[in-house]
């Protein structure tokens, strides 16, 4: 069995993820994902983290044919027309995001939580 090296102790990590509260903030993509939606519609999944000294991270999901969400984030790349992006140079790019709270009900569990939702992305000015 293949062995994995973690890149520090185990006790020296957290043991919640820390998200971001209601607010704006600046913030860089530092991870994009490509899949497809429940409905199978292409999306990616892009992880922005607070540049601010509070930390934290939110998850923002992009269904490909949601034109306003992909028109936001063509902007931050400062592109105009056309029909394809490179999710590469999405990677490092900053913005400004505004956060608010969302309720989620699991419909396996019925469980209801509350966890952060991106309603706009602005390039940063």
């Amino acid at each position: 069995m293949p062995l994995l090296t973690l890149p520090k102790d185990i006790s020296e990590m957290q043991d919640e993820f820390t998200s971001l509260p209601t607010g704006s903030y600046e913030g860089i993509i530092d991870r994009v994902n490509i899949g497809k939606t429940q409905k199978g519609n292409p999306k990616i999944d892009v992880m922005w983290k607070n540049k601010g000294e509070e930390g934290g991270v939110v998850w923002d999901t992009v269904a490909l044919n949601v034109d306003f969400k992909v028109k936001q984030y063509a902007k931050l790349l400062g592109v105009d027309a056309g029909n394809t992006i490179d999710t590469d140079l999405l990677i490092g790019a900053e913005g400004i995001l505004d956060v608010v709270a969302e309720s989620y009900t699991n419909p396996t569990t019925g469980e209801t939580s509350t966890r952060p939702k991106i309603k706009r992305i602005s390039p940063v000015a």
